[in-house]
């Protein structure tokens, strides 16, 4: 037997389909959401050939200390494809209950670079804090530059690292 199909029943039908491709998707975002949005990946941080994310610097310490200190093998720990070190047994911890608090803008890469949309190495060195975010330079020329015009810089900074991200990891 032979049906034809009638607008009520493509349009019943239709709306079955959207409803089973809706769910999918909501399913499939489910599974992305489970991913910590906050953890980089691949190559969106900046690290030495051997792994260690901001060559080697407690990242916890630029912001309890507001200085550059050098981390130590023996207070290690592997998050977002990096090896990150710490100075002390304290700092480990308060970096492992929120990485992405300290984790630097624009990956640890030279601030100014990205806000001309160039990827840079930094200079672990070359740091500052602006509202509790920490911003990494390559030199002490490029920080300089980046603070002449610090809100236009960081607006760019911020649409250019959503684009470099992005292209960095492929």
């Amino acid at each position: 037997m032979v049906r034809t199909l009638t607008r009520r029943g493509f349009v019943a039908g239709a709306a079955a389909l959207f409803c089973v491709i809706s769910v999918a998707g909501i399913n499939s975002a489910a599974a992305v959401a489970q991913d910590d949005p906050k953890e980089p990946k691949g190559k969106q941080i900046f690290k030495t050939r051997d792994g260690l994310a901001l060559s080697g610097y407690d990242v916890v310490a630029y912001f309890t200390d507001n200085k550059a200190v050098k981390g130590s093998t023996r207070f290690r720990h592997e998050w977002g494809s990096a090896v990150w070190l710490f100075s002390s047994a304290r700092n480990l911890q308060t970096f492992k209950r929120d990485p992405g608090r300290y984790m630097p803008e624009y990956g640890g890469y030279g601030a100014f670079g990205i806000t001309r949309g160039a990827v840079e190495d930094s200079d672990p060195n070359m740091f500052q804090l602006i509202d509790n975010k920490l911003y990494l330079h390559s030199n002490g020329e490029r920080k300089t530059m980046f603070d002449s015009n610090l809100e236009r810089n960081i607006q760019f900074g911020n649409i250019n690292w959503e684009r470099i991200r992005n292209v960095i990891n492929r």
